[in-house]
């Protein structure tokens, strides 16, 4: 399109010195600040892992706790002593 439009002779005959160097400056700005838009995208992106990773490692914890206190928990099999249980008790043991 350069050369099919005769860009060159348009800006030899329009442009001055300040016009060359604002387009220089911006050609220059213009990847500086994709290149911070991407880095902005990845540091949210690496933000969003670790909140999931603790996400995870917490609900991981959770289980392991509540496996924990299911496994501590002994059975009762007489009709009497199970009717006497109340509480946290009653509930751990259904």
């Amino acid at each position: 399109m350069f050369n099919q439009n005769n860009t060159a002779d348009f800006m030899k005959e329009k442009f001055s010195d300040k016009t060359h160097q604002y387009i220089q400056e911006l050609a220059c700005e213009k990847p500086t600040k994709e290149k911070e838009r991407k880095v902005a995208i990845v540091q949210h992106t690496e933000e969003n892992i670790k909140v999931k990773e603790a996400k995870k490692k917490k609900c991981v914890a959770q289980a392991i706790q509540l496996a924990d206190c299911v496994a501590k928990v002994e059975l009762i099999f007489d009709q009497s002593q199970v009717d006497k249980l109340k509480g946290h008790n009653l509930r751990d043991h259904l």
